[in-house]
């Protein structure tokens, strides 16, 4: 029964994992300890994600992206611009159709970190050209994998679900940024997330799994390449 618990609140953590452009998995095989060591990271995940849903959620405007845990909580005047972008449908393009939203340099990643097969890809909102986006796989924390997007798109929304605490604007590779840190420094089974402001919206990196080195890490280069 314990056994059960504890497996259905790591799928909790999945779940409540999941925003922006990617879902995070976390899995407890090839690499992620023994068997009888499997209980004891369950509780720690489970431990941490309870106190971590009892801190306040951020709600508000930053470097001009604002950003909420939900787009319901978002003002009226957002949710309807949110609408306009969207009312069309959005639709998967071919890349060459979106060259205004890639990088204006070379992407170059930190090491292990591998790009999805049929990466990257682009989208387009009501027939206009609205995001681009990379998706990585890589070892995380505790060695289990992480998951990591990268992506370029017109929306200035953000929906992170870290407590406020955790948001901050600072400074990353000369760029200003908004910053969503894990809940821990290691990043274990937690969404984080890096946000520039771009003149047409935002580019924004999010994982799940990942140390808060390791996303800045990530950023650092991010950033390089949107210069």
């Amino acid at each position: 029964m314990a056994r059960r618990r504890l497996i259905a609140s790591v799928l909790l953590l999945i779940v409540l994992g999941t925003a922006g452009f990617a879902v995070g998995r976390l899995m407890l095989s090839g690499g992620g300890g023994t068997e009888a060591e499997q209980p004891k990271l369950l509780d720690v995940i489970e431990e941490r994600q309870q106190t971590e849903q009892k801190e306040p959620r951020f709600t508000g405007e930053l470097l001009g992206i604002f950003l909420a845990p939900s787009l319901d909580q978002m003002p009226p005047a957002v949710q309807e611009e949110h609408k306009r972008l969207t009312a069309g449908g959005c639709a998967t393009i071919p890349l060459e159709q979106a060259q205004s939203l890639e990088f204006p340099r070379p992407l170059e990643m930190p090491p292990g970190y591998t790009l999805k097969e049929g990466m990257p890809q682009a989208t387009a909102c009501s027939g206009k050209p609205s995001g681009v986006r990379y998706e990585y796989d890589v070892l995380g924390a505790n060695n289990i994998p992480a998951h990591l997007t990268v992506g370029r798109g017109v929306s200035k929304i953000a929906t992170p679900q870290s407590p406020a605490s955790r948001i901050t604007t600072t400074v990353i590779g000369g760029r200003q940024a908004i910053l969503v840190r894990p809940f821990t420094p290691d990043g274990l089974a937690q969404t984080s997330q890096v946000i520039f402001p771009e003149p047409f919206g935002t580019t924004d990196i999010y994982a799940f799994n990942l140390s808060e080195a390791a996303l800045l890490e990530v950023a650092e280069a991010v950033a390089k390449a949107s210069q």
